[in-house]
C-alpha cells in the first residue's frame, strides 16, 4: 500500500479545515445550539481561525521544497487540538450537549488522523525535503 505524500497529507488538512470553517462562519447558531451551552460568536471565530489555519497549510505545501520545520510545527499543533479538546471535554463537562461532545471528539479523531498522517509523511523525507528510497 502506497504512503500518503506530505504535500497530500497538508492539503487534506487544508480541505478539513476549510470545510469546519464553512460549517462554523454559515452555521454557527444551529452547530452553538446543537453543542450545548456555546455561544455562536466563539464558533465564528474559531471559523476565521480555521481559513488562515488552511490557508497556511496551503502555503507550506505549495514550494518545491517542503518546509520540515514548519511541518513539525503543524503536527504539533494539530495535538494540541487533540489534547485542548480532551481537556475541554474532562473540565467543562456541563457545556457540550451529548451531541456537541461527539462532535467535537469526531473532529478531534480526524485531526489526529491527519497528524499521524503527516508525521509518517515526514518520516519519509531526508534532510533536504526529497523523498527517501527504501
Amino acid at each position: 500500500m502506497k504512503s500518503i505524500s506530505l504535500k497530500a497529507a497538508l492539503r487534506v488538512n487544508s480541505v478539513f479545515s476549510i470545510m469546519c470553517a464553512v460549517d462554523l462562519l454559515l452555521f454557527s447558531t444551529a452547530i452553538a445550539q446543537a453543542m450545548g451551552d456555546v455561544a455562536p460568536w466563539i464558533l465564528q471565530g474559531v471559523g476565521v481561525a480555521l481559513v488562515l489555519w488552511a490557508t497556511s497549510l496551503v502555503w507550506v505545501s505549495s514550494g518545491p521544497v517542503i518546509n520540515q520545520t514548519l511541518v513539525k510545527g503543524i503536527i504539533i499543533a494539530d495535538l494540541g487540538w487533540v489534547l485542548g479538546t480532551a481537556i475541554l471535554l474532562i473540565e467543562l463537562p456541563g457545556v457540550f450537549s451529548a451531541l456537541g461532545s461527539m462532535m467535537l471528539a469526531g473532529v478531534a479523531f480526524i485531526i489526529l488522523v491527519l497528524a499521524l498522517l503527516q508525521a509518517k509523511a515526514l518520516a519519509t523525507l531526508n534532510p533536504q525535503g526529497k523523498l527517501l528510497v527504501s
